[in-house]
């Protein structure tokens, strides 16, 4: 998503893959700018795409759905996986043990899922769908999108900042830079938290009450990785 230079492609004969998390019942807008430089060329031979949530995804598949027939795609597969919640403006991390549970849940489901793929199934699998779905879709997903683009207004930095400049290195948004040794914000944050939950020493703080909540890595995966490092690099 980061090349400006070239444009993604699609093309005929070809597995199309589409990984991405779900931000507040929807696709993040930096997956809708990816989707619309998507240059298609035919008809790739089988589209699908994966989202992770914290306990609901409302109609994310749906509108993802849509998203993609406006570039002459059809979206032939999409699931869900739940994974721990992490989103800390709204609320605490989970508990360790609902963590594990969570995780464990996702290793299975995305076993199935994986199984589901290499059969070729068609069709769109969420997690149970409830009533409130289409308005957390219409009407609280825009205003979280509004609000996400003064989210850089939040942050703040207390004094135990090593300026180690982590925070910036796992920006996927490359909007953190550092000035006199401290993190500073730009105006293209994409609410993913990253620079909150992996501050070695938790000196980013977000409004008032994240000093008191929990920070959440995924096990599985360690700062080089999430990087974009080779292998070893950065431990």
């Amino acid at each position: 998503m980061e090349n400006r230079r070239a444009k993604p492609a699609c093309q005929r004969g070809i597995l199309s893959v589409l990984f991405f998390p779900v931000y507040a019942w929807s696709y993040p807008d930096a997956v809708k700018a990816f989707v619309k430089k998507l240059k298609v060329e035919g008809r790739p031979s089988y589209v699908f795409a994966v989202a992770d949530c914290g306990d609901s995804a409302g109609e994310t598949l749906t509108a993802f759905s849509r998203l993609l027939e406006k570039q002459g795609l059809r979206l032939d597969y999409g699931n869900i996986c739940a994974m721990p919640n992490n989103y800390l403006p709204l609320s605490n991390v989970d508990n360790k043990a609902m963590e594990r549970t969570k995780l464990e849940n996702a290793r299975v489901r995305c076993t199935k899922i994986a199984k589901d793929i290499e059969e070729r199934l068609v069709g769109l699998n969420s997690l149970p769908p409830k009533a409130i779905d289409p308005f957390l879709l219409h009407v609280v997903h825009p205003l979280f999108c509004w609000y996400a683009k003064r989210a850089y207004r939040n942050f703040t930095v207390e004094e135990g900042c090593t300026g180690c400049g982590l925070c910036a290195k796992v920006c996927p948004q490359k909007n953190i830079r550092l000035e006199g040794g401290r993190p500073v914000w730009g105006k293209t944050c994409a609410s993913c938290m990253a620079c909150i939950h992996w501050c070695p020493v938790q000196a980013i703080q977000y409004g008032k009450k994240t000093k008191s909540f929990g920070r959440y890595h995924n096990p599985n995966i360690n700062v080089s990785a999430l990087c974009g490092e080779k292998e070893g690099a950065g431990r």
